[in-house]
């Protein structure tokens, strides 16, 4: 069989979410039977076809569509750099699973595997390894009831990890070496972020993530407990097929160039950054910042509510959810004042300095009402708000493939409350693999709207 034969029924099965276990074994043996006439594309081979073919798992951090609707993540973003180097276009590939991102090179269904993969002694008897793009140790999280203090803990309690991942291999040799009454389960049509949804939602005690992943999860989910190291420092790179040496060669060297450093350091800060959004969600914390801090920007919060006809108090709320009411705010992604506001709110925007308080809260909530408005005229009035709120955190392009989830399931999809049941399913290949804009974190905006009307409800009292 002809290699572009293999591909085109390996796609068909991968876009339309054939993923169950037995399904991925069988595809590994399909793919395992197909003839290619080699198995690895030469680093000639790739300029000429003027196309560099990279394979990877959609997450939050690696491969998504950004509140914009445009193509983001680390993975995406340094491999996009990578492709421009060597002077071709970039085809990203969301798979299912990490046996298919790595076994895609190693059959020459992709050129690069990029996948917030760690180098492992296991993986790295069948593919060869770049430089290190950033370190990581694997941590232990857990849920807030969880009362363990170390990893020795977890025995006893329920632990998952997603199949095939690094994690279940560190387990199996922790197991093997220390700890031989450790159990745990594996997931395989999950990804890390979603098995931690699980762990915050009350399924699991705890799951493993890599400590740059668990500190994104905790901007939006503060109350998680970070308990343990599980590994010393791991590198995370890139795989190639281990017969491709020039293809690595050239990442190597591309890698060690100091623009690239550079730009590796850029996006791990925007991706990975810290953001002090954990330190935000404590009612009694906000009614002492009520009364510190909320007259220096109340008159500016009134002055645009009447200009917009929203609540004041909902927008002071907002402010705080998005910045901690700190004019000063800079979140990873770009979002810059007291309304986090985006480049893409800005270039919209008039004349002014984006990041005076009074017009940095113009900004943001001309755009808020500019989502009100533009929605389809079947949500009613009463609902906008809301729905507003969760694309001004996430997209409206998400939250239009949440209403159609939404719908399938027979909820309301022009109601807060239909929506809202439909936001989780955002993670899920099971779903998002039939939606024009794919994965989300729509846990996200769930959380965001429920703290703004917690606030909210709050600043009605005062």
């Amino acid at each position: 069989m002809l290699r572009r034969d293999c591909n085109k029924i390996i796609e068909f099965f991968v876009l339309r979410g054939c993923m169950s276990q037995l399904f991925i074994i069988i595809l590994a043996s399909f793919i395992s039977g197909c003839f290619w006439s080699d198995d690895f594309r030469s680093i000639e081979t790739i300029k000429n076809s003027g196309q560099l073919t990279v394979l990877t798992r959609s997450s939050s951090t690696t491969f998504y569509r950004n509140k914009e609707g445009l193509f983001a993540g680390f993975e995406f973003e340094l491999a996009s750099l990578y492709a421009k180097h060597i002077g071709v276009e970039l085809k990203m590939i969301n798979v299912p699973s990490f046996e298919i991102v790595l076994s895609g090179v190693k059959e020459g269904r992709g050129d690069i595997a990029a996948a917030s993969l760690t180098k492992t002694a296991e993986r790295l008897k069948d593919y060869s390894a770049s430089r290190p793009i950033n370190t990581i140790r694997q941590k232990l999280v857990c849920h807030p009831s969880f009362k363990g203090e170390s990893f020795k803990d977890i025995i006893g309690k329920k632990l998952v990890v997603v199949d095939g991942s690094s994690y279940d291999e560190r387990l199996k040799w922790l197991k093997k070496v220390k700890y031989p009454n450790l159990k745990w389960s594996t997931i395989d049509n999950l990804s890390s972020d979603q098995v931690l949804q699980l762990v915050w939602e009350g399924g699991p005690d705890c799951t493993v993530l890599d400590s740059n992943i668990a500190q994104v999860q905790k901007r939006f989910m503060p109350e998680l407990r970070i308990i343990d190291d599980v590994s010393e420092d791991q590198d995370i790179v890139w795989y190639t097929n281990k017969k491709n040496s020039p293809l690595m060669a050239s990442i190597n060297k591309w890698l060690q160039q100091e623009d690239t450093k550079a730009n590796v350091e850029r996006l791990t800060s925007r991706y990975y950054g810290e953001f002090g959004g954990g330190y935000k969600y404590n009612l009694k914390s906000f009614v002492l910042r009520i009364k510190a801090d909320l007259k220096k920007y109340k008159k500016l919060f009134v002055s645009t509510g009447q200009r917009y006809d929203i609540p004041w108090q909902l927008i002071a709320a907002a402010s705080y959810q998005l910045s901690n009411w700190d004019e000063r705010a800079f979140h990873p992604s770009g979002g810059k004042g007291l309304m986090l506001i985006t480049k893409a709110m800005i270039n919209k925007a008039s004349t002014g300095d984006p990041l005076d308080p009074g017009r940095n809260i113009v900004i943001g909530v001309s755009h808020l009402k500019a989502l009100m408005n533009d929605m389809p005229i079947s949500i009613p009035p009463n609902e906008r708000l809301w729905l507003a709120l969760a694309a001004y955190n996430i997209g409206w392009h998400h939250i239009e493939d949440a209403r159609k989830i939404a719908a399938g399931l027979n909820y309301n999809p022009n109601t807060w409350n239909g929506v809202k049941k439909a936001l989780p399913l955002l993670s899920q290949k099971h779903y998002y693999k039939d939606l024009k804009y794919g994965f989300a974190q729509g846990v996200e905006p769930l959380l965001f709207v429920k703290r703004i009307k917690q606030y909210y409800n709050v600043l009605k009292k005062q």
